[in-house]
């Protein structure tokens, strides 16, 4: 638990003004703020799609919305919010799966209407607003030869992604999202514009790179690094079942996968895993549901062209449990974007349903038995029609040797991969059970030894204060962050669920 300035802040909330009390003002003063963009409120047509967020679990109601279109826009709201005492809440994409984006009450500033980007081949440098998506700027990147490091899911904005650290295919050869930004924009807490990079205001520019979005100010750009792009890729996936025909399979393989075969892969190589009840995404391969119960599926990519090298670095996967597998293909791509249309966890994913996730990082000498023994367990209990998953993400390689300075935790900094389970369901009478069973899977597999920490974009949101900020950040790199907020944020304006506070 934290003491000290954390303690204080507990004890003293920043009281501001939410939709039901007497200090919320009325419709006709919201109406008169000037903006390009529109201003919506309960009764409005527009009201229900502007309050809508990607997870369904997430039922939060915010007491007004401004559809921002331009920086002018943020100005206006944050200075509006500022007169009115306005309890403030920001969204850039909606994919936030535990909430943090919006908060009951409050004045909701949306940004998805803010989708500009541009990308400059000379100096290598892309600069979007927070409305775009990963799917535009690999379009915008492929028709240009270059390559960013973004995320896997293609409706996905960069904002909070690479705030959050940011891991996505191409992060063990270029870095996590955070390492390659360059600049960033922003509106803090006084209304005023403010630029932050290495040169300029770089005590901001370090926490924002990490310390996750809502907390500092809202950003209205970021440039990032882009890279050179190969002339081709080469991509792989391989699947086991968990059981065939009564018989143990994929959990002596997954503790030799993720204990001894993947650490050892180049950094060209990055790996994602899943293990699921039945094929639900992967395609074409030969899983008999009369015989077989459940599947773990490993994707990879290799940031390269098909050399002998290649092959070399890839044939303990290919040679692992040889007997038993379902397929393993390699293939070749002339490009990321050609590859990433056919990945099917690039549009798979939980935003279809009422979502749940808890996630942590495997730190080098963990339990990989332990760890394989809990997923096989889990997986093969799930009933038959479960869409739950334990979904892994490959770490190291360049997330472990940034370039420069950032508020990435130590806990994901230094990891080998990140484990994460998600409880996906369709049903809200099931959510008690889903979310007990998600907290309680998602608590076994953080108490495997050599776990530690959790990704700040895709936590168990039943962490409290006092809880997450040593998850996400550590202790040291929490008081550094707290530090700057009371600097750029002394009054608290900018409040949200598991953010950095005063």
């Amino acid at each position: 638990m934290f003491t000290g300035v954390l303690a204080a802040a507990l004890a003293a909330p920043r009281t501001q003004c939410t939709a039901g009390q007497s200090c919320w003002p009325t419709s006709d003063v919201f109406r008169s703020l000037s903006v390009a963009g529109a201003v919506v409120l309960p009764g409005d047509k527009a009201w229900k799609d502007a309050i809508t967020l990607k997870n369904k679990r997430l039922d939060i109601v915010p007491g007004a919305v401004l559809m921002a279109q331009t920086p002018g826009d943020i100005q206006a709201g944050v200075n509006f919010s500022v007169a009115h005492n306005l309890d403030v809440s920001v969204k850039s994409s909606g994919h936030c799966y535990s909430g943090n984006c919006m908060k009951p009450g409050s004045f909701h500033l949306d940004l998805t209407g803010m989708k500009g980007m541009t990308l400059d081949v000379d100096a290598m440098e892309l600069t979007v607003q927070p409305g775009t998506d990963f799917t535009s700027m690999y379009t915008l990147c492929d028709s240009k030869g270059v390559l960013v490091s973004g995320g896997m899911c293609g409706t996905v904005g960069p904002v909070g992604f690479s705030l959050g650290g940011g891991h996505g295919p191409l992060i063990r050869s270029l870095g996590l999202g955070a390492d390659s930004i360059l600049r960033a924009t922003l509106v803090d807490a006084s209304g005023a514009i403010v630029n932050a990079s290495s040169s300029s205001n770089p005590d901001l520019f370090w926490a924002l790179r990490g310390g996750g979005g809502g907390a500092f100010g809202i950003v209205t750009s970021l440039t990032f690094q882009v890279y050179k792009a190969p002339t081709q890729m080469v991509s792989m996936q391989c699947a086991w079942p968990f059981k065939h025909s009564g018989k143990e399979v994929a959990e002596p393989l997954i503790a030799e996968l993720m204990g001894s075969i993947l650490p050892k892969m180049p950094d060209e190589w990055m790996w994602y895993s899943a293990a699921m009840k039945t094929p639900l995404g992967p395609k074409g391969l030969g899983f008999n549901y009369l015989t077989m119960n459940g599947v773990f599926v490993i994707d990879g990519l290799y940031n390269g062209a098909w050399s002998p090298e290649m092959l070399a670095s890839v044939a303990p996967v290919q040679a692992l449990g040889k007997e038993e597998q379902l397929g393993c293909k390699l293939t070749n791509w002339t490009s990321f974007k050609g590859w990433h249309d056919k990945a099917w966890f690039s549009t798979e994913g939980p935003i279809a349903y009422r979502t749940y996730m808890a996630s942590s990082f495997a730190q080098g000498g963990f339990d990989a038995s332990g760890l394989a023994n809990l997923m096989a367990s889990t997986t093969i209990g799930l009933p038959e029609t479960a869409v739950n998953m334990m979904f892994g993400v490959q770490l190291g390689g360049k997330v472990a040797r940034p370039d420069g300075n950032t508020s990435v935790g130590p806990a994901l900094r230094n990891a080998l991969f990140m484990q994460e389970n998600d409880a996906d369901w369709t049903s809200a009478r099931k959510d008690a059970e889903e979310i007990a069973g998600c907290t309680a899977l998602g608590d076994a597999v953080a108490n495997v030894t050599g776990m530690k920490g959790a990704y700040l974009n895709e936590p168990d949101p039943g962490k409290v204060e006092g809880q997450y900020e040593d998850l996400f950040w550590g202790s040291a790199t929490f008081a550094e962050l707290q530090s700057v907020k009371n600097k750029w944020d002394p009054n608290a304006m900018f409040q949200c669920h598991q953010c950095v506070h005063n």
